[in-house]
């Protein structure tokens, strides 16, 4: 198989010609619902036994060509889109920890992170401990063999403090 530059696969990847138009251009579906062929097959789709479209919250097929692209410009197998950053980190969180689970964070994030980190995973049983982001020692003295991850944001908000990614991964490994 030819490997394609990344600008390449941005560009093409994640979409076949569609036979009954021939478009070159890959069609945008701003539909959020979808026919079922009749209540048997609906169930099948809610039930996962059978690929298809069921809600745009859940799948559209912009969505899965995004994602496409994104898998192949990374090599990958798959990829996952959202509609907010913050469903993103909330679906990555929770696919990493479980109850008991610990992580450690920035305290100088997004205010809606704050409550995702301190009240809706406290619900969950996940511990979060929130330090101070330019304080190497501060994370390092969090972390306990219940830690699972370290989140901050590159450029925190509110106070546009730059993390020093490198070290705190570095703490993190």
């Amino acid at each position: 198989m030819k490997k394609y530059s990344i600008e390449t696969l941005a560009v093409h990847a994640g979409y076949e010609t569609d036979e009954a138009t021939m478009s070159v251009t890959p069609p945008l579906y701003e539909t959020n619902a979808y026919v079922f062929k009749d209540a048997n097959h609906a169930r099948t789709l809610f039930e996962l036994k059978e690929p298809g479209n069921i809600y745009s919250r859940l799948q559209n097929p912009t969505c899965e060509m995004l994602e496409r692209k994104v898998a192949a410009m990374d090599g990958g197998v798959a990829a996952l889109s959202f509609a907010s950053g913050h469903a993103a980190i909330f679906n990555t969180i929770i696919n990493l920890c479980c109850e008991g689970d610990e992580l450690v964070s920035s305290i100088n994030i997004y205010g809606g992170a704050i409550n995702l980190l301190g009240i809706t995973l406290k619900r969950m049983g996940i511990t979060v401990k929130f330090v101070d982001p330019d304080d190497l020692d501060a994370w390092e003295n969090a972390v306990t063999d219940k830690t699972k991850l370290f989140f901050t944001e590159l450029i925190g908000n509110p106070n546009a403090n730059v993390a020093d990614i490198e070290a705190i991964a570095k703490i993190a490994h």
